[in-house]
Protein backbone atom coordinates (compact mmCIF):
# COMPACT_ATOMS: atom_id res chain seq x y z
CA UNK A 1 0.00 0.00 0.00
CA UNK A 2 1.25 3.62 -0.90
CA UNK A 3 1.86 6.05 2.14
CA UNK A 4 0.87 8.68 -1.04
CA UNK A 5 1.19 11.31 2.16
CA UNK A 6 4.49 11.07 2.75
CA UNK A 7 6.31 10.00 -0.45
CA UNK A 8 9.47 11.66 -0.65
CA UNK A 9 9.94 12.90 -4.25
CA UNK A 10 13.76 14.69 -3.82
CA UNK A 11 15.34 11.45 -4.63
CA UNK A 12 13.92 11.20 -8.01
CA UNK A 13 16.51 13.16 -9.97
CA UNK A 14 14.15 14.00 -13.13
CA UNK A 15 10.97 16.35 -12.54
CA UNK A 16 8.30 16.30 -15.58
CA UNK A 17 6.66 19.57 -14.64
CA UNK A 18 5.48 20.14 -18.05
CA UNK A 19 5.72 18.90 -20.27
CA UNK A 20 6.37 21.54 -22.59
CA UNK A 21 5.43 20.82 -26.09
CA UNK A 22 6.45 22.70 -29.62
CA UNK A 23 4.44 22.89 -33.12
CA UNK A 24 5.37 20.45 -35.81
CA UNK A 25 5.64 16.50 -36.49
CA UNK A 26 7.69 15.96 -33.46
CA UNK A 27 6.39 16.26 -29.40
CA UNK A 28 9.21 17.50 -27.10
CA UNK A 29 8.54 16.82 -23.68
CA UNK A 30 11.00 18.68 -21.34
CA UNK A 31 12.42 16.89 -17.99
CA UNK A 32 13.82 19.64 -15.32
CA UNK A 33 16.58 18.03 -13.62
CA UNK A 34 17.76 19.07 -9.93
CA UNK A 35 21.12 19.39 -10.51
CA UNK A 36 22.29 19.69 -14.58
CA UNK A 37 18.66 20.62 -15.81
CA UNK A 38 19.00 18.24 -18.69
CA UNK A 39 16.07 18.04 -21.06
CA UNK A 40 15.28 14.72 -23.44
CA UNK A 41 12.95 15.14 -26.82
CA UNK A 42 11.20 12.21 -28.19
CA UNK A 43 9.19 11.67 -31.36
CA UNK A 44 6.31 9.94 -29.31
CA UNK A 45 4.87 10.18 -25.94
CA UNK A 46 2.98 8.32 -23.59
CA UNK A 47 1.36 9.13 -20.69
CA UNK A 48 1.14 6.29 -18.08
CA UNK A 49 1.30 8.91 -14.89
CA UNK A 50 -2.17 8.59 -13.20
CA UNK A 51 -5.38 10.23 -12.61
CA UNK A 52 -3.53 13.10 -12.04
CA UNK A 53 -1.62 12.90 -15.46
CA UNK A 54 0.48 16.10 -15.72
CA UNK A 55 0.96 14.51 -19.72
CA UNK A 56 -2.85 14.50 -20.15
CA UNK A 57 -3.53 18.33 -18.69
CA UNK A 58 -0.16 19.49 -20.19
CA UNK A 59 -1.53 18.44 -23.83
CA UNK A 60 -5.33 19.19 -23.04
CA UNK A 61 -7.15 16.56 -23.46
CA UNK A 62 -10.83 16.36 -22.81
CA UNK A 63 -12.00 14.95 -19.96
CA UNK A 64 -15.94 14.03 -19.68
CA UNK A 65 -17.66 12.05 -16.65
CA UNK A 66 -18.59 12.34 -13.28
CA UNK A 67 -17.63 14.30 -10.27
CA UNK A 68 -16.92 12.45 -6.58
CA UNK A 69 -19.55 11.91 -4.24
CA UNK A 70 -17.41 10.42 -1.37
CA UNK A 71 -14.04 10.00 0.00
CA UNK A 72 -12.60 6.66 0.61
CA UNK A 73 -9.24 5.75 2.85
CA UNK A 74 -7.19 2.75 2.73
CA UNK A 75 -5.86 2.46 6.01
CA UNK A 76 -3.03 0.00 7.89
CA UNK A 77 -3.03 0.89 11.45
CA UNK A 78 -3.67 -0.30 15.52
CA UNK A 79 -6.54 -0.42 17.31
CA UNK A 80 -6.97 -0.03 21.05
CA UNK A 81 -9.51 -3.13 20.56
CA UNK A 82 -9.59 -4.92 17.64
CA UNK A 83 -11.84 -7.03 18.79
CA UNK A 84 -14.61 -4.51 18.43
CA UNK A 85 -14.40 -4.58 14.22
CA UNK A 86 -16.10 -6.70 12.46
CA UNK A 87 -14.43 -8.78 10.10
CA UNK A 88 -15.92 -8.34 6.39
CA UNK A 89 -17.74 -5.63 4.43
CA UNK A 90 -19.92 -3.50 5.85
CA UNK A 91 -22.55 -0.98 4.77
CA UNK A 92 -24.14 1.90 7.29
CA UNK A 93 -25.98 5.02 7.37
CA UNK A 94 -23.37 6.92 6.58
CA UNK A 95 -21.10 5.29 4.41
CA UNK A 96 -19.23 1.98 4.03
CA UNK A 97 -16.54 -0.30 5.67
CA UNK A 98 -14.44 -2.73 5.45
CA UNK A 99 -12.47 -4.79 7.65
CA UNK A 100 -9.93 -7.19 6.83
CA UNK A 101 -7.54 -8.67 9.94
CA UNK A 102 -6.75 -6.68 12.86
CA UNK A 103 -4.89 -4.24 11.34
CA UNK A 104 -6.73 -3.01 8.12
CA UNK A 105 -9.39 -0.40 7.53
CA UNK A 106 -10.92 0.74 4.55
CA UNK A 107 -13.49 3.77 5.09
CA UNK A 108 -16.30 5.01 2.59
CA UNK A 109 -17.52 8.28 3.49
CA UNK A 110 -20.16 10.46 1.82
CA UNK A 111 -18.86 13.57 2.28
CA UNK A 112 -19.76 14.98 -1.31
CA UNK A 113 -15.66 14.16 -1.63
CA UNK A 114 -14.93 17.67 0.68
CA UNK A 115 -12.31 16.17 2.09
CA UNK A 116 -9.03 18.26 0.35
CA UNK A 117 -6.62 15.08 -0.52
CA UNK A 118 -3.55 17.37 -0.93
CA UNK A 119 -3.63 17.37 2.75
CA UNK A 120 -1.91 15.15 5.06
CA UNK A 121 -4.10 12.32 6.41
CA UNK A 122 -4.02 12.43 10.14
CA UNK A 123 -4.84 10.11 12.63
CA UNK A 124 -7.53 12.23 14.19
CA UNK A 125 -9.43 12.66 11.22
CA UNK A 126 -9.23 9.16 9.99
CA UNK A 127 -10.71 8.71 13.79
CA UNK A 128 -13.65 11.69 13.26
CA UNK A 129 -14.17 9.66 9.92
CA UNK A 130 -13.97 6.08 11.39
CA UNK A 131 -16.50 7.30 14.42
CA UNK A 132 -18.74 8.61 11.67
CA UNK A 133 -18.92 6.11 9.24
CA UNK A 134 -18.75 2.92 11.39
CA UNK A 135 -21.17 4.67 13.99
CA UNK A 136 -18.95 3.83 17.29
CA UNK A 137 -17.19 6.00 19.65
CA UNK A 138 -15.44 3.41 22.08
CA UNK A 139 -12.75 2.02 19.16
CA UNK A 140 -9.33 4.32 19.11
CA UNK A 141 -7.04 4.44 16.01
CA UNK A 142 -3.44 4.61 18.56
CA UNK A 143 -1.13 4.45 15.38
CA UNK A 144 -1.41 4.68 11.63
CA UNK A 145 1.65 3.19 9.29
CA UNK A 146 0.18 3.66 6.13
CA UNK A 147 -2.79 5.48 4.52
CA UNK A 148 -4.03 6.32 1.08
CA UNK A 149 -6.98 8.42 0.22
CA UNK A 150 -8.94 7.84 -2.89
CA UNK A 151 -12.99 8.86 -4.35
CA UNK A 152 -15.32 7.97 -6.94
CA UNK A 153 -14.87 10.52 -9.46
CA UNK A 154 -15.53 9.25 -13.08
CA UNK A 155 -13.54 10.61 -15.84
CA UNK A 156 -12.55 9.45 -19.09
CA UNK A 157 -10.31 10.77 -21.98
CA UNK A 158 -12.65 12.02 -24.86
CA UNK A 159 -9.27 11.05 -27.09
CA UNK A 160 -6.95 8.47 -26.04
CA UNK A 161 -4.31 10.32 -28.83
CA UNK A 162 -3.38 13.85 -29.62
CA UNK A 163 -0.76 13.95 -32.54
CA UNK A 164 2.08 11.96 -30.79
CA UNK A 165 0.87 12.14 -27.54
CA UNK A 166 -0.90 8.95 -26.62
CA UNK A 167 -3.01 8.64 -22.59
CA UNK A 168 -3.24 5.00 -20.99
CA UNK A 169 -4.07 3.32 -17.71
CA UNK A 170 -5.29 5.24 -15.27
CA UNK A 171 -3.90 8.71 -17.34
CA UNK A 172 -6.84 7.66 -19.86
CA UNK A 173 -9.82 7.23 -17.11
CA UNK A 174 -10.24 7.45 -13.79
CA UNK A 175 -13.04 6.08 -11.23
CA UNK A 176 -13.17 4.37 -7.72
CA UNK A 177 -11.35 1.47 -7.01
CA UNK A 178 -14.10 -0.26 -5.92
CA UNK A 179 -14.05 -4.08 -7.60
CA UNK A 180 -10.16 -3.06 -8.64
CA UNK A 181 -11.54 -3.42 -12.43
CA UNK A 182 -9.33 -0.94 -13.42
CA UNK A 183 -6.08 -3.54 -13.40
CA UNK A 184 -7.72 -5.30 -15.87
CA UNK A 185 -8.37 -2.14 -18.04
CA UNK A 186 -4.60 -0.82 -17.29
CA UNK A 187 -3.28 -4.43 -18.76
CA UNK A 188 -4.76 -4.54 -21.40
CA UNK A 189 -3.91 -0.78 -22.34
CA UNK A 190 -0.84 -1.06 -22.22
CA UNK A 191 -1.02 -4.60 -24.23
CA UNK A 192 -2.46 -3.35 -27.00
CA UNK A 193 -0.59 -0.09 -27.26
CA UNK A 194 2.67 -1.11 -26.70
CA UNK A 195 2.99 -3.26 -29.67
CA UNK A 196 1.17 -0.75 -32.07
CA UNK A 197 3.25 1.69 -30.99
CA UNK A 198 6.89 -0.20 -31.09
CA UNK A 199 5.24 -1.19 -34.97
CA UNK A 200 4.12 2.15 -36.13
CA UNK A 201 7.73 4.19 -34.68
CA UNK A 202 9.57 0.79 -36.91
CA UNK A 203 7.59 1.36 -39.52
CA UNK A 204 8.26 5.02 -39.85
CA UNK A 205 12.33 4.64 -39.14
CA UNK A 206 11.75 2.12 -42.21
CA UNK A 207 10.35 4.29 -44.76
CA UNK A 208 11.21 7.38 -43.08
CA UNK A 209 7.78 9.21 -44.87
CA UNK A 210 5.67 11.97 -43.15
CA UNK A 211 3.05 11.53 -42.48
CA UNK A 212 3.43 8.43 -40.97
CA UNK A 213 0.70 5.21 -41.14
CA UNK A 214 -1.47 5.84 -38.22
CA UNK A 215 -4.10 2.84 -39.46
CA UNK A 216 -2.62 0.19 -36.81
CA UNK A 217 -2.16 2.71 -34.36
CA UNK A 218 -5.45 4.37 -34.56
CA UNK A 219 -7.24 1.01 -33.60
CA UNK A 220 -5.45 1.42 -29.90
CA UNK A 221 -8.49 3.84 -29.29
CA UNK A 222 -11.12 2.21 -31.11
CA UNK A 223 -10.52 -0.58 -28.66
CA UNK A 224 -9.42 0.34 -25.52
CA UNK A 225 -11.85 3.69 -25.34
CA UNK A 226 -14.84 1.33 -25.23
CA UNK A 227 -13.07 -0.67 -22.42
CA UNK A 228 -12.60 2.31 -20.31
CA UNK A 229 -16.59 3.76 -21.13
CA UNK A 230 -17.54 -0.24 -20.07
CA UNK A 231 -15.95 0.83 -16.99
CA UNK A 232 -16.77 4.23 -15.99
CA UNK A 233 -20.53 2.63 -16.42
CA UNK A 234 -20.17 -0.04 -13.71
CA UNK A 235 -18.25 1.73 -10.85
CA UNK A 236 -21.12 4.46 -10.46
CA UNK A 237 -23.25 1.50 -10.06
CA UNK A 238 -21.48 0.15 -7.62
CA UNK A 239 -21.46 3.83 -5.72
CA UNK A 240 -25.26 3.91 -6.37
CA UNK A 241 -25.64 0.78 -4.08
CA UNK A 242 -23.65 2.05 -1.74
CA UNK A 243 -25.11 5.62 -1.32
CA UNK A 244 -26.64 5.64 2.47
CA UNK A 245 -30.47 6.74 1.66
CA UNK A 246 -33.75 5.66 0.12
CA UNK A 247 -32.46 5.09 -2.86
CA UNK A 248 -29.26 2.68 -2.51
CA UNK A 249 -30.81 0.69 0.41
CA UNK A 250 -33.59 -0.06 -2.87
CA UNK A 251 -30.94 -1.02 -5.10
CA UNK A 252 -29.22 -3.37 -2.50
CA UNK A 253 -32.31 -4.83 -2.10
CA UNK A 254 -32.87 -5.33 -6.10
CA UNK A 255 -29.16 -7.09 -6.67
CA UNK A 256 -29.23 -9.06 -3.52
CA UNK A 257 -32.40 -10.68 -4.62
CA UNK A 258 -31.24 -10.51 -8.26
CA UNK A 259 -27.81 -12.61 -7.02
CA UNK A 260 -29.56 -15.17 -5.22
CA UNK A 261 -30.39 -16.51 -8.66
CA UNK A 262 -28.00 -18.45 -10.74
CA UNK A 263 -29.00 -16.64 -13.75
CA UNK A 264 -28.80 -13.15 -11.82
CA UNK A 265 -25.47 -14.10 -10.43
CA UNK A 266 -23.62 -14.84 -13.66
CA UNK A 267 -23.83 -11.04 -15.26
CA UNK A 268 -22.21 -9.85 -11.97
CA UNK A 269 -19.57 -12.79 -12.11
CA UNK A 270 -18.93 -11.78 -15.38
CA UNK A 271 -18.75 -7.73 -15.11
CA UNK A 272 -16.28 -8.35 -11.39
CA UNK A 273 -13.65 -10.25 -13.64
CA UNK A 274 -13.59 -8.02 -16.74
Amino acid sequence: MLNANKLELDHWKYRLPGPSLTPGPTAIKKFEATSDDASYSSRWFVGCDGGQSRVGKAAHFAFVGTEARFTGYAIKCDFDHSEKLRPGFHVTKTGMYIVAGTDCLHLVDFDGAMFDRRQAITREHLQDVMNRVIGITDLEITTVHLVSSYTDRSKQATSYRKDRILLAGDAAHIHSPLGVQSWNVGLGDAMSLGWKLATTIRQEAIFNKDPVDLTLLDTYENERHSAGAWILEWTPAQVAMLQPDLYGAAIQTLVRDSMDTPDGTNPFLDRIWG
